[in-house]
């Protein structure tokens, strides 16, 4: 953006910048929207807020795996939401991290062309014996999970059932695709690890 200084002339307004938060794990400091912030709510819960709107104490934390079990073996969120935090919920956590980073690597994966996506495309790279692995999200009808279930099955290829059709279609920058298709091996390789790891 641009305005007029006192002399009349056009000048650029200095760039808006974003907050910075510091991971209460490792200490480091990072623009909030690459943290994942969790608030003691007004009840005196833990929760997680993905909207960075909530109300009560918050805490924030790197979106990795070395920072979530340095936490976990430290108890580092009770510290920093001066509460105690129950095993069940830094599970959660752990999840979400690791959901977050899968969704990551299937962005990746989108942007370098070794990712197909829509019930067509996906039958056509299987065909071609091209697929390592394919991705079902959770709300796809159970009428396409059974096919492409019994496709995989099939042609022996791994398969997993992961996400919403919206997340999936978020991560990919694509607009409803429930089935995505993973052709090059490293990235299913990674993909997959990270999908046994959450559980």
């Amino acid at each position: 953006m641009k305005n007029k200084n006192n002399l009349g002339e056009w000048e650029s307004l200095p760039e808006k910048r974003e907050p910075l938060r510091r991971c209460f794990s490792c200490s480091t400091q990072r623009n909030k929207k690459e943290l994942l912030k969790i608030v003691r709510n007004l009840d005196g819960n833990p929760e997680i807020d993905l909207d960075y709107n909530k109300c009560g104490r918050g805490a924030y934390i790197c979106k990795n795996e070395e920072c979530f079990k340095i936490s976990l073996k430290k108890k580092r969120l009770d510290k920093a939401l001066k509460v105690p935090v129950s095993q069940e919920f830094y599970e959660k956590i752990g999840k979400y991290i690791m959901q977050d980073k899968i969704y990551e690597l299937l962005g990746l994966c989108a942007k370098s062309g070794k990712l197909s996506f829509g019930t067509e495309a996906v039958l056509d790279k299987i065909s071609q014996h091209k697929v390592k692995l394919v991705i079902i999200a959770e709300d796809t009808s159970e009428k396409s999970k059974e096919k492409f279930i019994n496709i995989c099955s099939k042609n022996n290829i791994d398969y997993y059932i992961f996400g919403t059709i919206n997340s999936n279609s978020k991560a990919i920058g694509r607009d409803n695709k429930s089935i995505r298709a993973v052709e090059d091996i490293n990235f299913a390789s990674a993909i997959k690890n990270k999908l046994e790891k959450r559980g």
